[in-house]
C-alpha cells in the first residue's frame, strides 16, 4: 500500500524532527498513539549495508574505481545500490531526513567512493 508507506515515512520523518526540536508537526500525543501499537520508529533495514560495501569493495579492486553503472547487467543491483548511497548522501548534506551514516560515508570515503558524477 503506497498510500500507507507514505504515510509510516512521514510519521517517522515529523517524529526525528521532533526528538531534534526542530520544527515538526508531531505531538506528544500521537507519539502515545503510535507506542500504543508499537509503532516502528526506524525503518527496518532492506538489506545488509556491510554486505553491499563488501561487494562494492570487491568491485572498485576489480575496476579501480566505484562507479557501478546501474544499467549494468552483471551488477545491476550493486550500481542501484551505489546510486541509492549518493541520493542518501545527498539528503544528509541537506539535513534532510536519510538513511546515510557518518561511518557509512568514511567508509565509502576510505574507498575512493565517488559522490557526484558530475
Amino acid at each position: 500500500n503506497v498510500r500507507l508507506g507514505h504515510w509510516v515515512r512521514t510519521q517517522r520523518s515529523e517524529y526525528k524532527k521532533f526528538m531534534e526540536d526542530k520544527h515538526s508537526t508531531m505531538t506528544q500525543e500521537r507519539m502515545d498513539l503510535l507506542n500504543g501499537i508499537e509503532f516502528a520508529w526506524s525503518a527496518p533495514p532492506r538489506y545488509d549495508w556491510g554486505a553491499k560495501f563488501k561487494e562494492l569493495e570487491e568491485y572498485e579492486s576489480k575496476h579501480g574505481h566505484c562507479c557501478v553503472p546501474k544499467r549494468s547487467e552483471e551488477n545491476a543491483k550493486l550500481g542501484n545500490w551505489v546510486s541509492n548511497q549518493r541520493a542518501e548522501y545527498r539528503k544528509f548534506v541537506e539535513g534532510k531526513y536519510s538513511t546515510m551514516t557518518t561511518e557509512h560515508i568514511d567508509a565509502l570515503n576510505g574507498i575512493g567512493f565517488e559522490w557526484s558524477l558530475r
